[in-house]
């Protein structure tokens, strides 16, 4: 039964950096042009899957809780700031999306609020990564780091990594 939820939770989290990852690199590089048709196009091009793809990162934290409660809470407790904040960019890249159409007057602001959700975003989740591999400071399951160990040189330097590599991968999709 471990090898059936490890491998759903591997291919949920996979659809998430996939699916994501475009709508993701398209609003880093959304911040990047002054063009409107380009930023028209680079809307068309994500507006029919926008809305399921954070589904992926939901249905994958309650596959975490349910079947591995216990790496559920360390996970949680090392990376309540970045979860917090992940959730706040993409709460507001998602309303900053809505509200770009709806607003003329503001629009600069609902633009810059996309590709500004989207680059926290981006960077938030490389960090993570990046604390992953570096090691969840725990004892017996328990976390005892910081709330601010996500934030040592390598997992700042994954977060970079994991921006660039998502505004170049969305780049070569446009040229």
């Amino acid at each position: 039964m471990i090898t059936f939820w490890t491998a759903i939770l591997a291919l949920t989290l996979a659809l998430y950096v996939i699916l994501d990852g475009l709508d993701l690199g398209v609003g880093i590089l959304f911040g990047t042009t002054r063009n409107l048709e380009i930023k028209r196009q680079m809307l068309n091009s994500i507006t029919p899957v926008w809305d399921g793809n954070e589904t992926w990162l939901v249905l994958t934290a309650a596959i975490l809780f349910g079947a591995f409660p216990v790496v559920y809470s360390l996970v949680l407790s090392a990376f309540y700031l970045p979860i917090i904040i992940l959730l706040a960019a993409l709460i507001f890249r998602g309303v900053a999306f809505e509200f770009r159409g709806k607003s003329k007057r503001l629009r600069w602001f609902w633009d810059e609020g996309f590709s500004y959700g989207s680059l926290i975003a981006s960077f938030v989740q490389g960090a993570a990564v990046g604390a992953i591999i570096e090691g969840i400071p725990n004892v017996e399951g328990r976390f005892t780091g910081t709330a601010f160990g996500w934030l040592t040189p390598f997992p700042c330097f994954a977060g970079s990594a994991f921006v660039s590599d998502i505004a170049s991968s969305a780049r070569r999709g446009w040229s």
